[in-house]
């Protein structure tokens, strides 16, 4: 669903191409150009809810597959412990450890994994796009992203020695 919602900006990347070129075709009433231009933004719409729709069930019943089956292990891990080692410890602080992992686990397989792959899989298709469109002005973007990356990654290390500093200079007054 994520590159359908990507392309209407590609429509709309065709549509102002037209009019810096100097041909909106759309704009002098040629009907067969407005319509495909207005149809496939329609399609593109139902498009992204359609696949919207079907993909967060599917992501979301997989995930919760993949949650079940760490929760079965879990399960299964207890039933084979020894009944030494389960007396060892007290029922609730088991239960607890035993939890928590899980629920860690949980969290990340259920509600970052899909976030992280879709943030991962739209870049790259947008730059396999923008090297259709200019290969030179996608080339410039890949070798600077990097430059770009690390610049982020420097400004929050500062960010984050100066919240520090600052949380020292507060325990520092306040004593």
């Amino acid at each position: 669903d994520q590159v359908f919602a990507m392309a209407p900006f590609f429509v709309a990347y065709l549509w102002l191409k037209e009019v810096v070129d100097g041909e909106p075709v759309f704009l002098r009433g040629n009907m067969p150009v407005i319509w495909f231009y207005g149809g496939g933004l329609l399609l593109l719409f139902v498009g992204q809810l359609v696949f919207s729709y079907f993909g967060q069930l599917n992501c979301f019943t997989g995930t919760y597959k993949l949650v079940r089956g760490y929760w079965e292990k879990a399960i299964d891990k207890v039933h084979r412990m020894p009944l030494g080692v389960l007396q060892q410890r007290r029922v609730g602080e088991q239960a607890a450890v035993l939890t928590d992992d899980v629920k860690s686990v949980e969290g990340i397989l259920t509600h970052l994994l899909a976030d992280v792959i879709s943030s991962g899989v739209v870049p790259l298709l947008f730059v396999g796009a923008l090297v259709w469109v200019d290969w030179q002005f996608a080339m410039v973007l890949i070798v600077t992203f990097p430059i770009a990356i690390w610049a982020l990654n420097a400004a929050r290390q500062y960010f984050v020695r100066a919240g520090k500093k600052k949380q020292e200079y507060f325990s520092d007054t306040s004593g």
